[in-house]
């Protein structure tokens, strides 16, 4: 797992996997999740009314979008230098 870890089964204390399961955990990992969420109902054509989605949210879905595209666009300069 990690070259620092004191065992197999415990990540080290710098283990990005493990930051990462934390701030999952946190208010702001289950906003994130809930973000995930609608992005996926919005994309399988589920009914979502903007008028339900608080201001947050859209504004963290909107910036997935954005960055998203930007990943897309970045793969695409890679395929295609």
């Amino acid at each position: 797992m990690c070259p620092g870890a004191p065992d197999d089964a415990t990540p080290c204390m710098e283990c990005p996997l493990a930051y990462l399961d934390a701030v999952l955990e946190s208010p702001l990992g289950a906003q994130l999740r809930n973000i995930v969420d609608l992005d996926f109902a919005v994309s399988a054509r589920f009914a979502v009314d903007l008028a339900d989605v608080p201001y947050d949210d859209f504004r963290m879905l909107r910036a997935l979008h954005e960055e998203r595209e930007a990943y897309r666009n970045e793969q695409l300069a890679q395929q295609n230098p």
